[in-house]
């Protein structure tokens, strides 16, 4: 199955529609569809991935070690959307204080999750100087 860019656009317009339509009378509502929408177009890209992932997975097994670097990378990957999306859902209902450390979180967690990959690299860098 291909992401279809008119379902995403369709489903997008029809939110914005819908969440402008309504902010007028109720902005908690106008929230609430916005944040509704963002969760379908998230689970719609997410079921498409699958595949990319599937294809990803199979090319990383062939690499010596690169199950570990697998995983860091779906871990990063799935850290930095969540933090990014979480971030736009709190800016979209106004709280952008909250946004941010939303972001600074992720970027930590980020960091640590990709520390074995870093001292691994280091570790190479240090035997091929020391050749």
């Amino acid at each position: 199955m291909e992401l279809s860019i008119i379902t995403v656009a369709s489903l997008g317009l029809l939110g914005l529609c819908l969440t402008l339509m309504v902010k007028p009378l109720n902005r908690e509502i106008a929230v609430f569809i916005s944040i509704v929408t963002s969760i379908l177009l998230l689970m719609y890209a997410l079921y498409h991935m699958r595949s990319l992932l599937e294809f990803l997975s199979t090319y990383f097994q062939k690499i010596s070690g690169g199950g570990m670097y697998f995983s860091v990378l779906i871990k990063v990957l799935i850290t930095a959307y969540a933090a990014d999306f979480t971030a736009q859902l709190c800016r979209d209902a106004g709280e952008n204080s909250i946004a941010g450390k939303v972001e600074l979180a992720g970027k930590v967690i980020i960091f640590a999750v990709a520390s074995p990959v870093i001292l691994s690299v280091m570790e190479l860098v240090s035997r091929l100087i020391s050749l």
